[in-house]
């Protein structure tokens, strides 16, 4: 079951500061709210496992997946965000329960920079962010992942495409979760698998050594939510007889 909601003025309130017109139609638009009962709406219609309820996104959608992982983790199993990374003005926020992450970004992405800083679109900066690796390392730690990684290239279907791509995965963690980086190298601000929608001057370059659809489906195909059981109350204390 996949749900394609539409955010105000065709954009998420992910928490970043932004001062252009969008974001001040957006401004008091509480998306973290709407998407849980999104949740709650196709559930009822519909019926719906709510230990496997997952979010992606690329862009603003991928901020607006991180903010979910970090806000709604007793509802989300797991996210993966496209072309994006976490922003510092989340930099106090943790999950209450582990929840599974791939990231999928570019090291050539001229909008969201891998090595973190700003997101900078048409000459503005849109918010600041940490870098690639430093989201995967808070992550770990959120999830309580080992140290140990299991680095893998993936084969270059298209050698003209100027991407390569490595998959390294983080785990075992706590609950199952694990914490996955999908680095494509030379990679832009695009889908991978998807069309060239603008020219690589202003995004970059569109990866086709693989598809991201189905290799996030994969991924949240392997994660479920377990709820945590709070732990039982203490017997009451017996009055001693005077």
């Amino acid at each position: 079951m996949v749900a394609l909601p539409q955010g105000i003025a065709k954009g998420w309130n992910d928490g970043r500061p932004l001062d252009t017109l969008r974001a001040r139609q957006r401004k008091g638009v509480d998306d973290v709210a709407f998407l849980s009962a999104v949740i709650d709406k196709v559930h009822a219609s519909h019926g719906i496992d709510r230990s496997r309820v997952y979010a992606t996104g690329i862009s603003n959608g991928g901020f607006m997946s991180i903010r979910l992982g970090l806000e709604l983790s007793d509802r989300i199993a797991a996210i993966a965000p496209v072309t994006a990374q976490l922003q510092k003005v989340h930099a106090d926020k943790r999950p209450a329960q582990p929840v599974g992450l791939m990231v999928i970004n570019g090291t050539s992405d001229p909008l969201v920079p891998y090595g973190g800083g700003h997101v900078t679109a048409f000459g503005r900066k849109r918010g600041a962010i940490f870098s690639t690796n430093e989201t995967i390392v808070r992550w770990r730690a959120f999830n309580g992942c080992q140290t140990d990684a299991q680095a893998q290239p993936l084969p270059d279907k298209a050698p003209r495409d100027g991407t390569t791509t490595t998959v390294t995965r983080y785990t075992p963690c706590r609950r199952g979760a694990e914490v996955v980086l999908v680095r494509v190298q030379g990679g832009g601000h695009a889908w991978p698998g998807g069309t060239q929608y603008l020219p690589q001057r202003l995004v970059g370059r569109a990866s086709r050594d693989f598809e991201a659809t189905p290799r996030i489906f994969d991924f949240f195909a392997r994660h479920r939510r377990t709820p945590i059981t709070p732990a039982p109350a203490p017997p009451p204390k017996k009055k001693e007889a005077k």
